[in-house]
């Protein structure tokens, strides 16, 4: 076996297997806890408890309406008065015009204006509607109820949906329009006079009896001032004796539509959704601010009486923080879901500091320490090898798929147990990244330790993605042709020798003689056997640890390990060219070529690339001197018999 192994920053302190708690197991244990008591806070009994404390505290303060909103109300006696069913349109329509001529800046009609108008009824509401205009004037519209607008007034009028819904609890504490209406918002045509769908939340702090308020009889009166109506917005609605729905505001009790209505768009007005965001943020650092003291309660506390002393000191600054936040910023509050949250926090601080599953878990497993115990169950469903080492190098556990791929014999994983754990960890204090396991078939695994201080592994096997990665490495590093290292290849090998830094090395630079004539006059075909032989002739003269490279063309150069002393590489020097002097067999012609051998030594803290640079100036000063002897500087060949 092998391994790849990766030693800590601080190994007196990390090479022992300490039992203290397990952060990520901690945290774990802490989401849940809030998790379970945000769950509970939130249950239909608490949830009550939150929106009555906030109810009860935005209503008492009763602040007044915005005066721009005018309520004109139809009770059952306007409709028997001026109608037998419903209200006269020719009558509706005087009421529209005294509107327009009171320059009233929008009207929003809640009432179902039906297509069954009489010829007087339709040439009435149509004047009036075309007076105040679909930019003013907008009617209670719903797509399904089937009739639609009256024709009359259809090009005159915004279609505006007042389909309102209570909350789960049977009151209205917003306007929710619906998103796949084709109608528009009231709400926002209201205030702005746009079409956009949105949420309009009501300001409970609103009195809803403080808007003005006016009749259709007292609208009529000869001594009605008009201008009463200026740049106001208008909203005509049925009372509660004559609407088909009852509404609730929490602890006012029933409204008319028509309060709803001004309700929401006094809110719109007031950029309450807005405020109601900035609420919200606030709860959520008030409710952090409940689980933080809880978790402190739970962390610092050594007896019950501290623990129940510090609730009874949290909850009422709890009352008082949500309180603060209604009074303040008029928005609700959740005191209940603040407590509820505060307690998982103290649970989780207790639970944490006791290890209580730790202890469940040891009890059960035995020879397990607490932290053992944790840590094992985590990895009992797990298709991958997992193993659990014991102080002593020998295995405490062993998952199914371990004892497979490594054969191991449960239960005392005796002899196997102590080499696998060997190879995981090499040396004293330090845990492999990899290992490679040398059997019928050779296999490579990652290594995970997922604990710091618990020697349990995780086994990946990477043996597909090790070898195609070993493939395209030596393909990256190595010459096709002659199976030596590239230049490349021969770079991070001289590369490796710095950083572990070896000055003892040698580098001789070879460049054939003779080869150019070969290739052009027999071939290319021939060209590349020759260099072949020319690398197993340098190779068989070579120690395994010494590197040779195809550097380019006819060039060679070799790597010297070792044994680099001036004797010992001008010997290999000779012997390099030595063995180039044989003739060469190609197979259709025998060749006789050569080679020029230069090499240099490093000095001291001499850097790789200027030990190249002296060796290829010493090759060419060889070539020079071996051209100026006559030796074989064009090569010749000679023609091999047929057989």
């Amino acid at each position: 076996m092998t391994a790849q192994s990766s030693s800590p920053s601080h190994p007196s302190l990390n090479n022992i297997v300490k039992r203290r708690r397990q952060p990520g197991s901690s945290l774990s244990l802490v989401a849940w806890t809030v998790l379970a008591g945000g769950l509970a806070a939130y249950w239909q009994p608490l949830s009550l408890v939150d929106r009555i404390w906030s109810d009860v505290l935005l209503v008492s303060q009763e602040q007044p309406a915005d005066p721009r909103i005018v309520i004109v109300t139809l009770t059952n006696v306007d409709i028997r008065n001026r109608g037998i069913d419903r209200l006269d349109r020719v009558f509706l329509a005087e009421t529209l015009k005294r509107f327009s001529d009171g320059g009233a800046r929008r009207v929003l009609l809640d009432l179902m204006l039906h297509n069954d108008l009489s010829p007087a009824e339709s040439e009435a509401m149509e004047r009036a509607a075309a007076a105040l205009g679909p930019e003013r004037l907008a009617v209670s519209h719903e797509p399904q109820a089937g009739d639609g607008l009256p024709t009359a007034i259809k090009s005159q009028v915004t279609p505006v949906n007042l389909r309102i819904g209570a909350n789960r609890d049977g009151f209205f504490r917003e306007f929710r329009f619906p998103s796949q209406s084709t109608a528009v918002d009231p709400i926002t045509w209201l205030t702005g006079g746009t079409a956009a769908v949105s949420v309009a939340p009501f300001d409970l702090r609103v009195d809803p009896n403080r808007f003005t308020r006016y009749s259709l009889p007292e609208l009529h009166e000869p001594t009605f001032d008009l201008g009463r109506l200026r740049d106001k917005l208008v909203i005509l609605s049925t009372g509660r004796d004559a609407a088909r729905m009852r509404v609730q505001l929490p602890i006012v009790g029933e409204v008319d539509r028509g309060t709803l209505l001004a309700m929401a768009t006094h809110a719109k007005l007031a950029d309450y959704d807005r405020r109601l965001q900035r609420g919200h943020r606030w709860q959520m650092v008030v409710t952090f601010c409940g689980w933080l003291a809880g978790v402190l309660l739970g962390w610092r506390g050594r007896s019950w009486r501290y623990v129940t002393g510090g609730l009874v000191v949290v909850a009422p600054v709890v009352m008082w923080a949500t309180s603060y936040l209604i009074i303040s910023h008029g928005t609700p509050s959740q005191p209940a879901l603040v407590l509820c949250v505060c307690l998982a926090g103290l649970y989780a601080a207790l639970a944490v500091r006791l290890k209580l599953p730790q202890m469940v878990f040891s009890s059960l497993s035995g020879d397990l320490s607490p932290e053992e115990a944790w840590a094992w169950r985590g990895q009992l469903g797990v298709d991958q090898p997992v193993v659990l080492f014991g102080p002593n190098g020998r295995i405490k556990r062993a998952n199914p798929a371990a004892t497979h791929a490594f054969g191991l014999s449960p239960p005392s994983f005796a002899a196997d147990g102590v080499a696998l754990a060997k190879s995981c960890s090499p040396d004293f204090g330090v845990r492999a990244k990899s290992v490679t396991m040398e059997g019928h078939e050779r296999q490579t695994w990652d290594l995970i330790w997922p604990h710091a201080d618990l020697p349990l592994v995780l086994f990946n096997n990477v043996t597909a993605v090790a070898l195609e990665r070993e493939k395209l490495r030596y393909q990256l590093l190595h010459d096709p042709l002659t199976r030596a290292l590239n230049r490349r290849g021969f770079e991070e090998a001289a590369a490796e020798l710095q950083r572990e830094g070896c000055d003892d090395y040698a580098i001789l630079f070879m460049d054939m003689n003779g080869f150019k004539q070969v290739n052009d006059q027999q071939g290319h075909e021939m060209g590349d056997r020759l260099l072949q032989h020319a690398a197993e002739r340098f190779k068989s003269t070579l120690r395994p640890t010494d590197k040779l490279s195809r550097w380019g063309g006819d060039e060679y150069a070799v790597l010297l390990v070792g044994q680099a002393s001036l004797e010992h590489v001008a010997v290999l020097a000779a012997r390099l060219e030595s063995v180039l002097r044989e003739p060469i067999d190609l197979g259709s012609v025998v060749v006789n070529v050569g080679v020029a051998v230069g090499f240099a030594i490093p000095d001291p803290g001499e850097a790789f690339t200027a030990v190249l640079q002296r060796a290829d100036e010493a090759m060419y000063a060889r070539k020079a001197f071996l051209k100026s002897q006559s030796r074989s500087a064009s090569g010749s060949l000679a023609i091999t018999p047929p057989n």
